[in-house]
């Protein structure tokens, strides 16, 4: 009886209150969102207003409006205390998002949300939004209400099949989580038109905005991918101090495949959790498919599911030895990933000529091409901040440098005694190119110089092809 009770007070410490939410203003702003073209967002959604009637010069007056005064919530800032790796924080774009949750309606957002823009850029945003609402109340919300209410119907359905609560303490226990016992977790669904395609999700703090396409068959995966979502905000809720022990365990400094295994094992953890574990108790069965669409987190988590299952099973906390089997995994299955641009670019510390190359055509074809899941930009390659987080950070370190101040590289190579061959090899070259080195196992330094900032994308196009560094020669060999 003693032993029952312990074990019943024990999981009701990570008991989840789950509420799942439809609100029109939410999906507005993913909507806006989406059609004004930002990165990373749902392409079926993006599509599906292209084919529409409210794809009018009016309608994209509006959202070019709403993409100018929204960009300006994208500055970031950091939670104080945990590790810099973890890039713990928040944007006013996040912080916007969570509040179109829980408005009331479009003025209610608009009170909300006062003082996270200039009053201006606040109003001209606002603005937008209030004159796109009626064309995606027509188009799209209106349309899908009756099909949305039924998804939430469903998914709330499946929650309790799958024994959501059970599920969240199980993945609480595994993360070591430190979530408020009395915090709700909302689950805020907007729809997407059609039955198949791309659907996109995002994990905000106790918040988690999904996209549902309306006629999807397959309501098990839409689970899966919620409590993907859901296993991101666990993992952000652990101490300070474990997430410290958490990062020595991977032993950046001295294992090339520990590094790359940190730089993936939130969304690899989310994804065997949710993809694999949540969607198997939710159908009754595995997933056979793809659980995500990264060959790397996808073939990771995969790989590990059936220790993920053991350390579940017997309600076990990770720790060195679930990461130490992580890294041998990743290895075995992917021995070139050291030298793949997708992993290089992954997270990224970059300095940029910003005198003399346009710092913001530079970011937006980097989030175009490639997945971007941290950075950290300066204007200038005498930044002092800038040059001490290239050499502590953990991330891939890209200097981006016009050929007319490529001299100005010597100051930077003073802080890169290891590197300072290849800095001066970029610097002897007037030609417009690409070098690479390792400064550490698993950490590459990227040093990008052209004339242009044309150059500079037409570099960043060529590395789609070939996809990985050249590990035998500093200068990459580009069709430049």
């Amino acid at each position: 009886m003693i032993t029952f009770l312990a074990l019943l007070l024990s999981s009701s410490l990570h008991a989840a209150q789950i509420e799942y939410r439809l609100n029109p203003i939410h999906g507005l702003v993913n909507f806006a969102e989406t059609a004004s073209g930002m990165p990373h967002r749902s392409k079926t959604l993006k599509e599906y207003f292209e084919k529409s009637d409210i794809n009018t010069t009016e309608v994209r007056s509006i959202l070019e409006q709403f993409k100018k005064s929204y960009e300006d919530l994208s500055v970031n800032f950091s939670y104080r205390g945990f590790p810099n790796s973890r890039k713990l924080g928040n944007s006013g774009e996040t912080l916007f998002m969570i509040q179109s949750v829980f408005a009331k309606d479009i003025t209610d957002l608009e009170s909300r949300t006062e003082g996270y823009l200039s009053l201006s850029q606040h109003r001209k945003l606002m603005d937008a939004l209030k004159a796109l609402l009626p064309y995606y109340e027509k188009s799209i919300w209106n349309p899908s209400l009756k099909k949305i209410k039924n998804k939430k119907s469903t998914l709330e359905q499946l929650s309790k099949k799958a024994e959501i609560n059970n599920l969240f303490d199980l993945a609480s226990t595994f993360y070591g989580a430190n979530w408020p016992t009395d915090k709700k977790f909302v689950i805020a669904l907007y729809p997407i038109p059609g039955e198949r395609g791309h659907a996109t999700a995002e994990s905000l703090e106790s918040v988690e905005s999904v996209g549902i396409l309306t006629d999807e068959k397959t309501d098990a995966e839409s689970f899966g991918v919620l409590f993907h979502e859901l296993c991101h905000s666990l993992y952000n809720t652990q101490d300070a101090s474990f997430q410290e022990q958490f990062e020595k365990w991977f032993d950046i400094e001295k294992s090339t495949f520990g590094n790359l295994t940190q730089y993936r094992i939130n969304e690899v953890l989310a994804t065997a959790l949710g993809n694999g574990f949540a969607f198997e108790r939710a159908s009754g069965k595995p997933d056979e498919g793809s659980w995500y669409n990264n060959k790397y987190i996808n073939g990771l988590a995969k790989g590990i599911y059936p220790l993920l299952k053991e350390y579940l099973s017997q309600r076990k906390q990770i720790d060195k030895n679930f990461i130490e089997k992580t890294i041998a995994e990743f290895q075995k299955r992917f021995p070139d990933a050291p030298y793949d641009y997708s992993n290089l670019m992954n997270k990224v510390v970059m300095l940029v000529d910003a005198d003399q190359l346009n710092r913001t055509d530079i970011k937006n074809t980097l989030n175009k091409l490639f997945k971007v899941n941290s950075r950290s930009i300066y204007d200038s390659l005498e930044d002092e901040n800038g040059i001490s987080e290239l050499q502590s950070s953990p991330n891939t370190a890209i200097v981006i440098v016009a050929n007319k101040n490529r001299d100005k590289l010597s100051g930077i190579a003073k802080n890169f005694e290891k590197a300072e061959k290849v800095f001066q090899e970029a610097i002897d070259s007037t030609e417009d190119g690409l070098w690479w080195t390792q400064l550490s196992p698993g950490r590459s330094l990227l040093i990008l110089k052209a004339d242009s900032t044309k150059g500079v994308l037409e570099i960043f196009t060529q590395m789609q092809e070939p996809a990985q560094v050249d590990p035998s020669r500093h200068r990459q060999m580009l069709k430049l």
